[in-house]
């Protein structure tokens, strides 16, 4: 895996757009695009800058690509694996007020208990058809 690649994986781990971790790294949407895509090297303030920023990520791994990505014992623990929609949600609910995410998370534990009837039933369904 390449420093782009490991970039990008950072960058999707702490579930931020291109145009954030670029403001996050001090250049342009443009230059982190390429960073990732792995035709042009991160500067080298660009990579203090994401130090600097996220303490939990172990520089000697982005830059070469050993160890882990997280430092320490939490990188076996810690890493999850989200897909794109997943991370959407995410930061939908980061840039919500307050009383909006109490009325989202409310909603969302709703479908979630419908969800787990709807598969109880089809459970007891498919039980009865055997």
């Amino acid at each position: 895996m390449n420093i782009g690649n490991r970039i990008k994986e950072l960058r999707n781990y702490k579930i931020l757009g291109f145009a954030e971790f670029a403001a996050i790294g001090g250049v342009s949407e443009r230059s982190q695009r390429m960073y990732e895509g792995n035709k042009t090297p991160p500067t080298s303030e660009y990579c203090t800058a994401i130090a600097e920023k996220f303490k939990d990520i172990d520089m000697n791994w982005l830059l070469t690509g050993e160890g882990e990505m997280l430092k320490g014992e939490r990188a076996a623990n810690d890493a999850v694996s989200i897909t794109p929609e997943e991370a959407q949600y995410l930061r939908w609910l980061r840039n919500m007020l307050p009383e909006q995410k109490k009325d989202t998370l409310a909603l969302a534990e709703k479908f979630g208990r419908w969800n787990q009837q709807v598969i109880e039933r089809q459970g007891r369904h498919h039980a009865t058809m055997a």
